[in-house]
């Protein structure tokens, strides 16, 4: 099963999952070293479970032969890691076997001008056979860039070189400006935020083309519950200025909303240099010293519940869930909590997302405690006798496998007296199944851009067939200027544009409201 996704994610960054490469995984170079290539391609899978967008995927490794593990290994990732590869090697032979063995569009992890430009050219080469994206490292023969404005300036020579000479597009381009730990001498006090100047200088002159970075790299050398409160301050500096996909493990990141605001704006004055004397550096050290855990968790327990819970869902902690859920039930209808506290909590976590505060792996975290608060909640749900009247087809669209919406728009319009059919992820068969269950409402739902795409063929589909059920389409990609300019004049039945699971089911009462109306007349 094959997927698109786009390079660029909205709201950024994409984010490329680090932990099956031999250089900064223990356990995968483990696994390599045993032979053990099933346990390889399930950290491969424990990554997209995790929310990656993509896959970094070395084998490099002292003493092994890289293009036979390739030529093992490829072949797995390609039919059970269903993400596109970045492929992570300074051997063109090794890149090019790669290619070859996986069917999807990759990413070729990297290309500089070390050493004059002779690997560039072999390397860009393949990729330019085989249509990859190339990475492109702000190193020249000089070494690596220090200042933003050199940054740059091997960014453009790099750029220059692909596109005017090599017939690259800008878009097929992803410059690393490189960051180095500030956690260093004095030389590395600049080091973030040289960095993040970068970012702003190729983002503003090279608009097509995309940017990454490894982001742990700001944090070397430090102990790990400051590397990780760092990496998750600096992530969301690097998207402001620019940053567009980032190399992480998110499993080591934590929200910045969760950070206490003295610590956090520790971390921004070390990142970047505020006093410029190193004292920055000291500061933030101190105020984390002694810490084994990242952040001690917060005393909840002395808020109303209704608080408690929303916070549950909010910094996606699904410790003490039940007992929340068994008190609130004493006073609450299990629908107003559903209604009034677990989903106005998501639209917060959804903002918080849209705003760049959090990244997606912990939006699915939250997921997952509404998902479990909406469990406790069902045996007090009342059963509602006309859900079979008022039936809806539920899905995430073809080539789309987000399903956070999808979801909360399944419990919504549930608690709202609807029998949802929901068909899961990558679905085509919506029309069929509308057509089968003698259902004329229809809900697609979506995160890339893509999708947006997709839900026009939907409806062009529809057209065709002579099918014209009332369709509620949604999603973060979707805009409602675009439902109402581009799909609406182009579908014969009505499309409606909604914002959010609350907004669907408003539309729904509204539509059997219509239609009470249309049968008693």
């Amino acid at each position: 099963m094959f997927s698109a996704v786009d390079i660029r994610q909205f709201p950024a960054p994409t984010l490329i999952g680090e932990r099956t490469n031999t250089n900064g995984a223990k356990k995968f170079r483990d696994y390599l070293a045993n032979e053990d290539f099933d346990g390889m391609t399930a950290m491969g899978k424990e990554q997209v479970k995790n929310g990656a967008h993509l896959v970094d995927l070395c084998v490099a490794f002292a003493g092994r032969n890289e293009v036979n593990d390739l030529k093992r290994l490829v072949p797995m990732f390609a039919l059970q890691v269903n993400l596109p590869l970045v492929i992570d090697s300074t051997s063109p032979e090794a890149i090019e076997t790669a290619l070859k063995l996986h069917g999807g569009r990759c990413v070729i992890n990297s290309v500089n001008f070390e050493d004059g430009g002779e690997r560039l050219y072999k390397i860009a080469k393949i990729a330019k056979r085989f249509g990859a994206l190339l990475i492109c490292l702000t190193i020249d023969e000089e070494g690596m860039a220090k200042t933003a404005e050199k940054k740059y300036a091997i960014a453009k020579r790099l750029r220059n070189v692909l596109c005017d000479e090599l017939g690259f597009k800008e878009s097929d381009l992803i410059f690393d400006p490189l960051t180095f730990t500030v956690a260093g001498d004095a030389e590395s006090r600049n080091a973030a935020v040289e960095t993040l100047r970068a970012l702003k200088l190729i983002s503003e002159n090279m608009p097509q083309a995309n940017t990454v970075l490894g982001l742990s790299n700001v944090s070397f050398g430090l102990k790990a519950a400051s590397r990780e409160i760092l990496n998750s301050v600096f992530v969301v500096e690097a998207v402001k200025n620019g940053l567009k996909s980032a190399i992480i493990n998110p499993a080591k990141i934590i929200p910045v909303n969760t950070i206490p605001e003295d610590i956090k704006e520790l971390a921004l004055n070390l990142i970047y240099n505020k006093n410029n004397d190193g004292s920055d550096l000291m500061k933030f050290m101190k105020a984390l010293e002694g810490q084994n855990s990242v952040l001690g968790k917060k005393d909840i327990t002395v808020l109303p519940l209704e608080e408690q819970l929303k916070t549950k869902v909010v910094e996606s902690d699904a410790s003490g869930l039940s007992e929340i859920i068994e008190n609130l039930v004493k006073t609450k209808s299990a629908e107003n909590i559903v209604n009034n506290i677990i989903l106005p909590a998501m639209k917060e976590v959804g903002d918080l997302f849209g705003s760049g505060v959090l990244q997606l792996p912990f939006v699915l975290q939250s997921a997952e405690i509404v998902k479990k608060s909406v469990d406790l909640l069902k045996p007090y749900m009342k059963k509602n006798c006309d859900k079979s009247e008022n039936k809806f087809i539920l899905a995430t669209v073809a080539g789309d496998v987000h399903d956070i919406g999808k979801n909360l728009v399944n419990i919504m319009v549930s608690n709202n007296g609807f029998e949802v059919i929901d068909l899961g992820i990558r679905v085509d068969t919506m029309i069929k199944s509308a057509q089968e269950n003698g259902v004329n409402m229809i809900g697609m739902s979506g995160l890339l851009v893509r999708s947006t795409v997709i839900m026009k063929e939907n409806l062009e589909e529809l057209n065709r067939r002579n099918f014209l059920p009332d369709v509620i389409l949604g999603g973060a990609a979707l805009t409602e200027d675009y439902v109402e300019k581009e799909l609406k004049p182009m579908y014969k039945g009505r499309v409606f544009y909604a914002a959010d699971a609350i907004d669907t089911a408003k539309i729904l009462m509204q539509l059997v409201e219509e239609k009470k109306n249309r049968q008693a007349n």
